[in-house]
């Protein structure tokens, strides 16, 4: 059995619900590596567009003016490929707990959408422990099975210790042998 074949009926399928959604990101993020911004492209149907636009090296808190440039370059995109909506998942090393520059993101991000083409379905993060709420602001069902993220308090924390390197459990993820055809 490869990849593909496990992760075949999520991408042709509406995500409806959050649970959906949750079980399509686990398989495309188990665990962070670090710090970047994935941008995922839903249809009207709430059905995965085969389009995922990483930015690697987001800042610890985001740069409106980039931001805003972001937004433009994201509605190009939705227009071009008639996404209705789109998925930001914020990857970072480190403990599922909620830091000040999660809800700066997520602040961010939801509003994103606001006066362009395209709505915000959601805004989650990936950690260490794998896709689970940016911020417990809004809570986030953890996606079924092994990897599930535990909700987690409110930290202070902007940034943990080492946070910019590679985290060691997906390094292990993703040096495993994996058949994708």
């Amino acid at each position: 059995m490869t990849v593909t074949d496990t992760l075949a009926p999520e991408l042709h399928r509406p995500l409806r619900t959050d649970d959906d959604l949750l079980v399509l990101l686990d398989h495309f993020f188990p665990v962070a590596i670090r710090r970047q911004l994935w941008t995922l492209f839903l249809d009207a149907d709430d059905v995965a567009l085969p389009i995922v636009v990483p930015v690697e090296g987001i800042p610890l808190v985001p740069d409106p003016a980039a931001l805003s440039n972001w937004g433009e370059a994201v509605e190009a995109i939705a227009d071009e490929f008639r996404a209705a909506s789109v998925v930001f998942v914020v990857e970072r090393t480190g403990s599922a707990s909620s830091r000040r520059s999660d809800r700066a993101w997520h602040a961010a991000l939801s509003r994103l959408g606001d006066d362009r083409e395209f709505a915000v379905r959601a805004v989650v993060g990936c950690t260490d422990e794998g896709i689970g709420p940016l911020t417990t602001d809004r809570p986030f069902p953890a996606p079924p099975g092994p990897g599930a993220a535990p909700d987690a308090p409110p930290s202070a924390l902007d940034a943990a210790p080492g946070s910019s390197q590679a985290s060691p459990s997906r390094r292990a993820v993703s040096a495993s042998p994996v058949s994708v055809r």
